[in-house]
């Protein structure tokens, strides 16, 4: 944006700025700073000094409040034109809501000292941010967050002494399931709180038997038992679980939910989901990034479906906590066609374990979870590190892979991307291959020569093993390193915690992890630290005197699985009811075969001077079906009788369905309408003549054509893609559908032919949308 266009814009589109004159606006631009936001990048957070105030001049942005459990209260949405900063500058308060920034975004960040001097001696502009002051701590006090920011102890032990309850009002069972490579983690939890949560393990890595262990408060069994199909899952755990007596059976008839942990969500998934076919599809889809978990996962999810097919289940992904990661944070060095092309950027892993350490250190410290800044280490089979700033991930050690990030102790290691490419492409490696070379070769033992066990290198070590010694170092050297990067990431620091088995049970590893990190605040009480036996949830490790509380939590993933199942079920219960009573229907139009012609082309095939002929309007308003047709050609074959849609443009444009390129032997791309670049081109034949076009020939992308009216309706904008769900006889959701927002469109979703045939579409059944998959 130029500098006229720039003033221009903040003249005509800025509210506040509406009755200022255009020199004193000028000199407040000056005074200000430009400034640039990724999505996902906080512009503002709660905690802050109101110290500057802004004007979004491009993208958009929302205001929004975390509570306890990190969800997220949406209280403004903001487009270009609007403000924000306000409620601290006029208040005197600190930042009450963050301002995170939903795509790119292009700001004008005013200084406090220019916003008193320049904009607060204008009444209308006073006027103004007082309106927007006024309905913000509305939406604030209607989100049950205090409107001055202040924070009551009270309260806050309240909210948060339940933050992970499983209570519902129908009484059962809850199933979390994590099916691995080789082990098989379950928990089973009761929703009347009995107390009387059971966690399992099964491990299949003997081939000769399967070691089944499962606990209940202080008590463990433990039962070796045959090898077993995945099928026999259920009958095998209710044998285990009847170890611990009649009270503890497990009973599949009391289930009421079942949760499955899933690796690799990719993009696709930012919260938990309700499992669908589409769901199960999309995981199989993204298992090119986890070849060995996914398909696990997926099995498991069928064996659970098939015993319980009347039992709704969620897909509780590992990677979904990591969504909230800005652009500069997940992508890699590399060239960016590898991110847009085949998708390779930073996932993260262990979001549930991570999420679940927020959880416990807002409890802990008996403050908003909004309003910390915590740095999570997950050291365990695994181990990753996590930068949880205000209840949102914004870095993480793991990458793009579950074999990616971290010197991991066992089972996966510390790769590059750059070096995971050279392995699949230079030495053709398949991705099974290069997860099993890392399952086997790295991490602690790839170093020490010994074993990923850590309890078997720190006794190694102690007895002088070089090696052992080596990888120790190494392993607590990434840990401390990162805990430093990601301090610095967020700006500050409030908690450091572990978990996992590492995490919890090795001193040594929290000792050297916190190491000459005193000046940062983190001060380890080493008394505390070496005499930590078990525990029960938690136990605080940092001197009396630290200002950043360092925290040890019990891991209990399968917990996490089981509330986030409810809760996704919740939600999608909600939808349902609302969906029932008023859901905002899109018809849907198949739309064949046909061809936009220019006049040029026109007269070629039907004679000079030609025009066409209206036959009867089409659903768009001023476009219609010809009377005329054109046959066309291909280097392999024709298809006869195409008709003409009108009116008349700049340039030819032919669409056919996927399966006829086949018939004619070109191959065209999957495009929107008038993207014509890079296209084959075809023969058109009429009545008069013929005429050969150099490029033109499309498979439509499916799309929806929605008036600004429609738009705002279903909360979406201008290309924004979208998975919509078509009802009938058999239902399916299309995803990657592109919203196409023009005053002239009228309200219709437009799939093809061969789109229509797969579902047994008709024109005029409904579909609704069901999610954003992206925003443009």
């Amino acid at each position: 944006m130029s500098e006229i266009d720039l003033k221009r814009f903040f003249l005509e589109q800025v509210p506040l700025f509406a009755t200022f004159p255009a020199d004193q606006v000028e000199e407040i631009v000056i005074k200000s700073r430009l400034a640039t936001f990724e999505g996902n990048e906080a512009m503002l957070e709660t905690g802050d000094e109101g110290r500057l105030f802004g004007v979004l001049i491009s993208g958009h942005a929302e205001i929004s409040t975390a509570d306890n459990t990190g969800t997220r209260t949406v209280i403004a949405q903001l487009e270009a034109g609007d403000v924000f900063g306000v409620m601290a500058l006029l208040t005197g308060e600190k930042v009450a809501a963050d301002v995170i920034a939903g795509n790119r975004c292009f700001v004008l960040m005013v200084p406090q000292e220019v916003f008193n001097s320049h904009i607060l001696i204008n009444p209308k502009a006073v006027a103004y941010l007082s309106r927007q002051l006024a309905e913000r701590t509305r939406a604030i006090s209607a989100g049950q967050l205090a409107v001055d920011g202040r924070y009551s102890p009270k309260t806050a032990k309240t909210e948060t002494s339940d933050l992970l309850s499983l209570n519902t009002r129908q009484p059962g069972k809850v199933v979390a399931l994590n099916v691995g490579i080789s082990q098989i983690h379950f928990g089973i939890y009761d929703t009347e709180e009995s107390g009387a949560d059971i966690h399992g393990i099964i491990d299949n890595a003997d081939r000769q038997h399967a070691r089944i262990t499962v606990t209940v408060g202080p008590r463990s069994e433990t039962l070796e038992h045959a090898p077993f199909k995945l099928s026999d899952l259920f009958k095998v755990m209710t044998e285990a679980t009847a170890l611990l007596g009649p009270a503890f059976a497990f009973h599949p008839e009391d289930v009421v939910a079942i949760g499955h942990r899933v690796v690799h969500g990719g993009n696709k998934f930012s919260s938990s989901a309700v499992i669908n076919p589409a769901v199960i599809a999309d995981i199989e889809e993204l298992a090119v990034f986890a070849p060995l978990h996914n398909p696990a996962n997926v099995a498991g999810i069928r064996v659970a479906q098939k015993h319980f097919p009347n039992v709704p289940q969620v897909a509780v992904f590992d990677t979904a906590f990591h969504q909230t990661l800005a652009p500069y944070a997940y992508l890699y060095g590399l060239p960016y066609d590898l991110y847009k092309q085949h998708g390779i950027r930073r996932y993260g892993f262990h979001g549930t374990s991570h999420r679940y350490v927020s959880l416990k250190a807002a409890e802990v410290l008996q403050r908003p979870l909004g309003e910390l800044e915590i740095v999570s280490c997950h050291l365990g089979i695994g181990a990753s590190l996590c930068a949880i700033d205000h209840g949102r991930s914004v870095d993480t050690s793991m990458g793009m892979t579950p074999t990616d990030g971290l010197i991991m102790p066992s089972r996966s290691g510390s790769i590059d991307p750059a070096v995971m490419i050279h392995l699949l492409e230079q030495h053709h490696m398949t991705p099974e291959q290069l997860s099993a070379l890392i399952n086997t070769e790295s991490g602690l033992k790839g170093i020490s020569g010994i074993s990923n066990d850590i309890a078997e290198i720190e006794a190694a070590a102690a007895e002088g093993h070089h090696r052992a010694l080596l990888a120790h170092k190494a392993f607590c050297y990434q840990v401390r390193k990162n805990i430093g990067a990601y301090a610095a990431a967020m700006g500050g620091i409030d908690v450091l915690a572990f978990t996992g088995d590492i995490g919890e049970s090795s001193a040594t590893v929290r000792s050297l992890a916190c190491q000459g990190l005193g000046y940062m605040g983190i001060r380890l009480d080493e008394d505390k630290n070496r005499s930590l036996g078990k525990f029960e949830s938690h136990a605080v490790i940092s001197a009396d005197d630290s200002p950043v509380r360092i925290i040890v939590v019990a891991n209990d993933d399968e917990r996490l699985v089981a509330w986030e199942t409810l809760r996704a079920i919740e939600r999608n219960t909600l939808l349902l009811e609302a969906r029932a009573e008023e859901t905002p229907a899109i018809p849907v139009e198949i739309s064949a075969h046909h061809a936009h012609l220019s006049q040029a082309d026109v007269e070629a095939l039907f004679g000079p001077g030609h025009q066409l002929t209206p036959m009867h309007e089409l659903s768009q308003p001023g476009q219609y079906a010809c009377e005329e047709q054109v046959h066309l050609v291909g280097p392999k074959g024709r298809i006869a009788k195409v008709r003409v849609l009108g009116p008349t443009r700049k340039e030819t444009q032919v669409e056919i369905a996927m399966t006829e390129q086949f018939k004619l032997g070109v191959q065209p791309p999957i495009r929107q309408s008038g993207d014509l670049a890079g296209t084959p081109g075809i023969t058109l034949e009429g009545p008069y003549g013929s005429t050969t076009i150099e490029r033109g020939v499309i498979c439509a992308q499916r799309h929806i054509h929605m008036s600004p009216e429609d738009a705002m309706r279903f909360r979406v904008r201008d290309n924004y893609v979208v998975r919509v769900r078509v009802e009938g006889e058999r239902e399916l959701i299309f995803g990657d559908v592109v919203v196409r927002v023009n005053p002239a469109f009228r309200l219709a979703m437009h799939i093809d032919t061969d789109e229509g045939n797969a579902g047994n579409i008709r024109t005029g059944m409904l579909g609704y949308i069901e999610e954003i998959q992206s925003r443009a």
